[in-house]
């Protein structure tokens, strides 16, 4: 494995200085006697329309064992687009309220046929998965269940509203997935079927051959084309939370295209290859669609002029000639993704929604078509595997557990690396099971047409410059951030959900002291549960001088007492498990389903 750069708690990373030590409850000492805290409850929030689709149900894998990035094809199970309102107000008397966005609710829909045993399979309602011909098992994974540091007044949290979506029927599991992509090329000049509207195509064939680009064979072309439609006529696949608005644009996108040439490979982790493809529609001969490899949602495929140099653009701006990330010229973008007790994502296994936790999450990433299967901690500033190599079972056993390593007296926060455009697409994991997108990317407006196209699609918020694979990763997911918030807790008079909000706009700006000040300051000035979500950020974050601010200006003397002892005794850092997780975080998840429950 490369040597990578790696972090040391002399050199915290610009957000974590900014932020200061990040703190929160500890689970190995008593904690020192602080506000009572409850669990908040989820926002309320207006990004219901993110996603309301409901999720098609996957099948269970065959055998999860089998190296389970290689499946960018038709192995089915997506879960629909919208997480339920998540942000969990910390509550001082009001109870929690709801979440950020409407969790997805749909029906469940029969499996499709199978062989017997997959069938029998795909009916597992639970969340354990199903038998299957040589089931991999789950990988274990023990949590240490902490001492749980009280930091604001209880109340009895809110039931939250209805869950995500279940899925939609799985695919037939006997039957191999496809893979649109594997084209025979020909070595020889372009075919003759580009005659007489298509005869610029078999020139422009000719023109780009120095760039790796070859055309394709009329029948090579044709089973292409119907490849690709097939991939949309079957079950949502997995590695994607497919929305039905997404897949019908999917479906409407590949109706008329065959393929006409494919570009140089690109290779992946554990032996993947992604290959460019540039798609016709024979009734628009002037434009092609590209895509960095066929498995990519074909809404977000983007059309080009049949041109030599926009060929070559699209290569090097979302391809194989992609260059390395240049982290002193990215852009970084912070957002919302949701909370661990209502986020959903599909099981390979059953096809059953389940909880996101980060083990679940793994899951799902594994088969993602547009970022790495492993991810590292926030000990490493750039991917450790990047150029390891093809590792050996055991070889590989041994890195991923080495790179989830955390920087000391940090938040957990775990990344990844868009295979196309070399994006960073962070999971940054907060107490009370909050997730908050970090990602960091190379702005371009390349792609601005497809992702504004995008946004109208699916009701999305993403940045016009954001590249296409990071759309596609976060998709289903919600990402909202601060100025969302802002403009929320503006006009929110319920204040069981204000405080909600308040946490999680702190969450999202907790990298920016300035911000967080700013945000969490104006919340001093308003009503004593916005107050208390303040007193819980600072002490997650370590803003000792907040909480000092906080504890002058509060008309509650109970609340200016519990201050008054946190101080006393020092905010203690957070906690990780062996695997670098919140130690507290699958609590946090059994709380929020209890609560379900009642």
């Amino acid at each position: 494995m490369t040597a990578t750069k790696k972090r040391t708690a002399a050199a915290k990373p610009a957000r974590t200085a900014k932020a200061g030590k990040a703190k929160s409850k500890t689970s190995a000492a008593a904690p020192p006697t602080t506000t009572k805290k409850t669990k908040p409850a989820p926002a309320k929030t207006a990004a219901k329309k993110q996603a309301k689709a409901p999720s098609k149900k996957p099948a269970p894998a065959k055998t999860a064992a089998k190296k389970q990035a290689k499946a960018p094809s038709k192995k089915p199970a997506p879960a629909k687009a919208a997480a339920k309102k998540q942000a969990k107000a910390p509550s001082k008397k009001p109870a929690p309220a709801k979440a950020p966005a409407k969790k997805q609710a749909t029906p469940k829909a029969k499996p499709a046929p199978a062989e017997a045993r997959a069938k029998k399979q795909a009916k597992a309602p639970s969340k354990k998965p199903a038998p299957a011909e040589a089931p991999a098992k789950k990988q274990a994974t023990p949590r240490t269940v902490p001492a749980k540091q009280t930091t604001t007044k209880k109340s009895a949290p809110a039931k939250p509203a209805a869950k995500q979506a279940t899925s939609k029927k799985p695919a037939d599991l006997a039957a191999p997935a496809k893979k649109p992509a594997t084209i025979a090329r020909k070595t020889t000049p372009p075919a003759e079927w580009l005659v007489g509207p298509l005869a610029p195509l078999r020139e422009l064939a000719e023109a780009v051959a120095d760039l790796g680009v070859r055309a394709v064979d009329d029948d090579a072309s044709k089973e292409a084309g119907q490849a690709l439609r097939e991939r949309y006529a079957d079950n949502w696949t997995l590695g994607v939370l497919w929305s039905p608005a997404l897949w019908d644009a999917c479906q409407a996108r590949a109706q008329p295209l065959r393929l006409w040439a494919t570009g140089p490979a690109q290779r992946g982790a554990r032996d993947r290859e992604f290959t460019p493809s540039f798609y016709l529609d024979p009734a628009e001969p002037g434009r092609l669609w590209y895509t960095p490899d066929p498995a990519l949602p074909a809404a977000l495929f983007v059309p080009l002029p049949a041109t030599r140099a926009a060929i070559e653009q699209a290569l090097t701006e979302f391809g194989p000639h992609t260059p390395s990330l240049d982290l002193a010229e990215a852009k970084t973008v912070r957002a919302f993704m949701g909370e661990a007790g209502f986020l959903r994502v599909p099981s390979p296994y059953t096809g059953e929604l389940e909880p996101a936790g980060p083990h679940e999450l793994d899951r799902h990433f594994n088969f993602s078509p547009v970022v790495t299967p492993h991810a590292w901690g926030s000990a490493f500033v750039d991917d450790p595997l990047h150029d390891a190599g093809t590792l050996s079972a055991l070889q590989e056993v041994v890195a991923l557990r080495e790179i989830r390593e955390q920087l000391a007296d940090s938040l957990p926060r775990f990344t990844r690396r868009a295979w196309f455009s070399r994006a960073f697409v962070a999971i940054e994991m907060h107490s009370e099971g909050r997730y908050v997108w970090e990602v960091t990317y190379r702005p371009s407006r390349f792609a601005s047409e497809v992702i504004a196209e995008l946004n109208k699609i699916v009701d999305a918020p993403f940045p016009a410059d954001l590249p296409l694979d990071v759309a596609a990763a976060l998709h289903g997911f919600l990402f909202l951030d601060a100025a969302w918030f802002e403009a929320t807790i503006a006009g929110e008079t319920d204040l069981r959900q204000r405080g909600a909000l308040v946490s999680a706009a702190l969450a999202v700006v907790s990298d920016d002291i300035v911000e967080a000040a700013r945000i969490a300051r104006a919340a001093l000035a308003r009503d004593e549960a916005d107050q208390v979500a303040v007193a819980n950020a600072a002490l997650q974050y370590n803003w000792q001088f907040l909480l000092e601010e906080l504890g002058s200006r509060t008309a509650s003397a109970e609340l200016r007492a519990q201050i008054t002892a946190v101080l006393a005794q020092g905010i203690p850092p957070p906690q990780v498990d062996e695997h670098g997780e919140p130690a507290d975080l699958y609590d946090s998840i059994r709380d929020t389903e209890e609560q379900d429950d009642a």
